[in-house]
């Protein structure tokens, strides 16, 4: 889960994602197999990248923004290589984008709508080649009312994670 500029870390992970999946299909990872986990003070630790990135089924783009570009993922081939890594593997993946009029309606900051309906569109043009296992979730908080930095942070209290 990404908060506000947090998004750019929900970002860094989709890339290792997509430059996993390129390595998985030169031969050199095989992103289908879980490695070996460790066990440390009765906690269960992915011990390789590759189980890191394997354990996760949901990314959670909440209030996402920047005073730059760069708040959500507009590269196709990021997103193409994301959707590759999905059709790979038997593991399903969520992208669920959260957000408030603050972000999402800002006329000073433009390219986060922008922004987000092309990596929107990315997605869903991706999806369709993943059998049902690349699922897309856009949820609206305070829709319909004035812009406020106190939404922007109330939605962490009324955010839908299902």
């Amino acid at each position: 889960m990404g908060f506000s500029e947090g998004g750019v870390v929900v970002n860094q992970l989709n890339e290792e994602l997509s430059y996993w999946d390129s390595k998985s299909s030169k031969g050199s990872v095989d992103v289908s197999q879980g490695g070996t986990a460790l066990l440390t003070h009765s906690l269960l630790v992915p011990a390789t990248a590759s189980d890191v990135l394997s354990s996760i089924s949901e990314f959670h783009y909440v209030d996402v923004s920047l005073n730059c570009a760069g708040a959500y993922i507009t590269d196709h081939d990021v997103i193409k290589g994301v959707a590759n890594y999905v059709c790979h593997t038997s593991n399903s993946l969520c992208f669920a984008l959260h957000g408030t009029p603050r972000q999402w309606s800002d006329p000073n900051h433009p390219w986060i709508q922008a922004e987000r309906d092309r990596m929107l569109q990315l997605l869903n043009e991706e999806a369709k080649r993943c059998k049902g296992r690349l699922l897309l979730a856009e949820k609206k908080y305070f829709d319909g009312r004035p812009r406020s930095l106190l939404m922007h942070f109330a939605i962490l209290e009324v955010m839908d994670m299902g």
